[in-house]
């Protein structure tokens, strides 16, 4: 009964939202006290559940704007930075400490370790790890 107005296509992206997430339709349910609401299942990502819950408010008047939605976490925050603070990824320094120990346990047994670097900004860091390390490891670059 209400008129159309860019609330209806805010209401639309968090059920698209929803169903994507959650692979079923969002409900409502009426309280007791007679609001409505849409429960959100638990999700890994609270930004996501926090853009949900302002996008799915039952009544217009309560709903995320478009700016307000576009200023939420879910889409401001950088999914990377925030894997990196929950350790899921590590960082260069980490990566390259790994990579030092990997090869030192190849050559242990070996007088040649090939490996194949795509990225340019690491070919100087294998480089380097390369020519700290002793013995008779042989580089050469594979075209």
């Amino acid at each position: 009964g209400e008129p159309v107005s860019a609330a209806c296509d805010l209401w639309a992206l968090g059920v698209m939202l929803f169903k994507a997430s959650f692979h079923c339709d969002p409900n409502i349910v009426t309280l007791p006290s007679g609001d409505q609401v849409v429960p959100l299942p638990e999700h890994e990502n609270g930004d996501l559940r926090n853009l949900l819950q302002g996008l799915l408010q039952v009544s217009p008047l309560n709903r995320l704007s478009a700016n307000s939605a576009l200023a939420c976490a879910y889409f401001t925050r950088s999914r990377a930075r925030t894997l990196f603070e929950n350790k899921q990824i590590l960082a260069a320094d980490a990566k390259l400490d790994l990579l030092k120990a990997h090869v030192r346990t190849l050559q242990e047994g070996r007088s040649t370790v090939s490996m194949r670097v795509r990225r340019d900004h690491l070919v100087s860091d294998v480089v380097a790890i390369f020519r700290e390390m002793e013995g008779a490891t042989i580089l050469s670059p594979i075209n």
